[in-house]
Protein backbone atom coordinates (compact mmCIF):
# COMPACT_ATOMS: atom_id res chain seq x y z
CA UNK A 1 0.00 0.00 0.00
CA UNK A 2 1.33 3.43 -0.91
CA UNK A 3 1.49 6.06 1.78
CA UNK A 4 3.19 9.24 2.93
CA UNK A 5 5.92 9.28 5.54
CA UNK A 6 5.26 11.28 8.70
CA UNK A 7 8.84 10.73 9.94
CA UNK A 8 9.93 14.33 9.38
CA UNK A 9 6.88 15.73 11.16
CA UNK A 10 7.29 13.34 14.09
CA UNK A 11 10.99 14.12 14.47
CA UNK A 12 10.50 17.86 14.12
CA UNK A 13 12.57 18.06 10.95
CA UNK A 14 9.83 18.61 8.40
CA UNK A 15 6.26 19.56 7.66
CA UNK A 16 3.36 17.11 7.89
CA UNK A 17 2.54 15.61 4.47
CA UNK A 18 -1.08 16.76 4.71
CA UNK A 19 -2.40 20.20 5.58
CA UNK A 20 -5.80 19.03 6.88
CA UNK A 21 -6.68 16.09 9.12
CA UNK A 22 -10.24 14.78 9.39
CA UNK A 23 -11.84 12.83 12.21
CA UNK A 24 -15.22 11.29 12.95
CA UNK A 25 -16.96 10.32 16.19
CA UNK A 26 -19.71 7.98 14.98
CA UNK A 27 -21.82 7.73 18.14
CA UNK A 28 -22.09 11.51 18.40
CA UNK A 29 -22.31 12.22 14.65
CA UNK A 30 -19.46 14.67 15.16
CA UNK A 31 -17.02 15.46 12.36
CA UNK A 32 -13.82 17.54 12.52
CA UNK A 33 -11.44 19.16 10.08
CA UNK A 34 -8.17 20.36 11.62
CA UNK A 35 -5.18 22.29 10.34
CA UNK A 36 -2.17 23.33 12.37
CA UNK A 37 -3.96 26.61 13.19
CA UNK A 38 -7.73 25.92 13.19
CA UNK A 39 -10.24 23.24 14.09
CA UNK A 40 -13.76 23.04 12.65
CA UNK A 41 -16.32 20.83 14.38
CA UNK A 42 -19.69 19.96 12.84
CA UNK A 43 -22.40 18.08 14.70
CA UNK A 44 -25.21 16.44 12.75
CA UNK A 45 -27.05 15.02 15.76
CA UNK A 46 -29.00 17.03 18.29
CA UNK A 47 -26.77 18.28 21.07
CA UNK A 48 -26.52 21.03 23.65
CA UNK A 49 -23.37 22.17 21.76
CA UNK A 50 -23.62 24.40 18.66
CA UNK A 51 -23.88 22.58 15.31
CA UNK A 52 -20.75 24.39 14.07
CA UNK A 53 -17.74 25.39 16.13
CA UNK A 54 -14.44 26.92 15.05
CA UNK A 55 -11.37 27.22 17.25
CA UNK A 56 -8.16 29.18 16.72
CA UNK A 57 -5.66 26.68 18.12
CA UNK A 58 -2.79 29.16 18.12
CA UNK A 59 -4.61 31.68 20.33
CA UNK A 60 -6.76 29.16 22.21
CA UNK A 61 -5.02 25.75 22.35
CA UNK A 62 -7.47 24.42 24.95
CA UNK A 63 -10.48 25.24 22.72
CA UNK A 64 -12.38 27.37 25.20
CA UNK A 65 -13.52 30.11 22.79
CA UNK A 66 -15.68 29.25 19.77
CA UNK A 67 -14.99 31.88 17.08
CA UNK A 68 -17.37 30.56 14.39
CA UNK A 69 -19.67 33.59 14.70
CA UNK A 70 -16.89 36.18 15.04
CA UNK A 71 -16.71 38.45 11.93
CA UNK A 72 -12.87 38.48 11.83
CA UNK A 73 -12.99 34.68 11.35
CA UNK A 74 -15.53 34.68 8.48
CA UNK A 75 -12.86 33.94 5.84
CA UNK A 76 -11.32 31.24 8.01
CA UNK A 77 -14.72 29.63 8.54
CA UNK A 78 -15.33 29.67 4.77
CA UNK A 79 -11.89 28.10 4.14
CA UNK A 80 -12.43 25.39 6.74
CA UNK A 81 -15.91 24.66 5.37
CA UNK A 82 -14.41 24.30 1.88
CA UNK A 83 -11.86 21.79 3.23
CA UNK A 84 -14.60 19.95 5.11
CA UNK A 85 -16.90 19.56 2.11
CA UNK A 86 -14.16 18.99 -0.52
Amino acid sequence: MDGLSFAGALCGTGEPPRDTVFSLFVNEELYCARTTRHKLIRRFAESHFPAVQLFDLERDPLEHRDVAADPPYADTLADMNARFYA
